[in-house]
């Protein structure tokens, strides 16, 4: 798996001997990469919430049927919930 630049997501990959080998230059990519990066935070919907707290009960509300639950009891459940952070 890679990211931007070809970058891996994968620390173990950058303790490699023969990585280290192919390209010289990855050691540095990282340290620059972890001083350098800033935090990423969601962002903020209208009414001031997370967009972060309206994924986790979509995500959740799908979980749970995927696990067997009743998909109208649970889709209204989050609905609901998502229905009362917006007030």
């Amino acid at each position: 798996m890679t990211i931007l630049s070809g970058i891996s997501t994968t620390r173990q990959l950058y303790s490699s001997v023969f990585i280290q080998e192919l390209y010289p230059w990855m050691n540095k990519a990282i340290e620059s990469m972890q001083n350098h990066v800033k935090l990423r935070e969601f962002p903020m919907s209208a009414s001031g919430k997370s967009i972060r707290e309206y994924e986790q009960i979509i995500s959740g509300a799908i979980n749970q049927c995927l696990n067997g639950a009743d998909p109208k009891q649970v889709m209204q459940d989050a609905a609901n919930t998502m229905s009362r952070l917006i007030k």
